[in-house]
């Protein structure tokens, strides 16, 4: 998988006081046919055989029932308060399964899930990720994550870069399934900045999309960098009035490190 050139321009201002860069995954650190994983509305690329899988008929259309409980789920975490509702996968897929006799723990269905992801959704890592993570870390900058993302996002650090993300350096992540609420809830960079204990200011927010990514991080006044790297996931959103610039535009991730200067 390459990405597809934009025509954006990049705008790389020198970005003074930078302590910490945190990414977005899906469309920034890591390439991805979807775009934005989450998304139930998107249909996966590829045929999964679940019937295959399970080793027995199934007598449900998996992505619409699938659909359907997400939808329900997200009404009901609506009613408690959540304003952009994130599930916890592996929840849906207990109840998608219900209807089979046998019966299976979370371990096996997050195995089923795995192999259902890695069918439909192909991922790959985003040029120069790991040499942007290496040189970022030897200059002291602190990592950190805020994703809407599921619990196989983790194994992509592994698969695709080598190592998992501790052992990258990435030291406050911040993924939508454990509190089930979604970017652009302001909510999960609330939580970064308390988690990490960092100033605002002193935090550069690298993302795709410029609802979910660049407005909530410049509202709560993180430093932002639009990734204008890959036409799949760039996220421009020009419909929307976001009252949000970002601070930067980069195409190449290891432009970063220009922004930040010399530590």
């Amino acid at each position: 998988m390459q990405p597809i050139p934009t025509s954006l321009a990049e705008h790389r201002p020198l970005l003074e006081s930078i302590e910490c860069i945190c990414f977005d995954l899906y469309g920034t650190l890591f390439q991805s046919a979807a775009g934005e994983l989450s998304s139930p509305d998107e249909a996966p690329p590829n045929h999964f055989d679940l019937s295959q899988i399970l080793h027995e008929p199934i007598s449900f259309q998996l992505e619409e029932e699938k659909h359907v409980l997400i939808t329900r789920e997200h009404s009901r975490l609506k009613e408690l308060g959540h304003p952009v509702p994130e599930v916890d996968i592996i929840s849906i897929w207990q109840q998608l399964l219900s209807p089979l006799q046998i019966s299976r723990s979370r371990a096996q269905i997050a195995q089923i899930i795995r192999a259902y992801e890695a069918s439909v959704h192909p991922t790959a890592a985003m040029p120069r990720s790991l040499e942007t993570i290496r040189t970022l870390r030897s200059r002291g900058i602190l990592l950190g994550i805020i994703s809407n993302a599921q619990f196989y996002t983790h194994d992509l650090f592994q698969r695709h870069l080598g190592k998992n993300s501790h052992q990258l350096g990435f030291s406050t992540e911040i993924y939508s399934y454990q509190h089930l609420r979604a970017k652009p809830d302001p909510f999960l960079f609330q939580e970064f900045l308390s988690q990490s204990q960092l100033p605002a200011h002193k935090v550069l927010y690298v993302g795709n999309d410029m609802r979910n990514d660049i407005a909530p991080a410049h509202a709560l006044g993180m430093r932002t960098c639009l990734f204008a790297g890959d036409a799949r996931s760039l996220r421009l959103r020009e419909g929307l009035s976001l009252n949000a610039q970002p601070d930067a535009i980069i195409k190449d991730l290891h432009r970063l490190i220009d922004l930040i200067g010399h530590h």
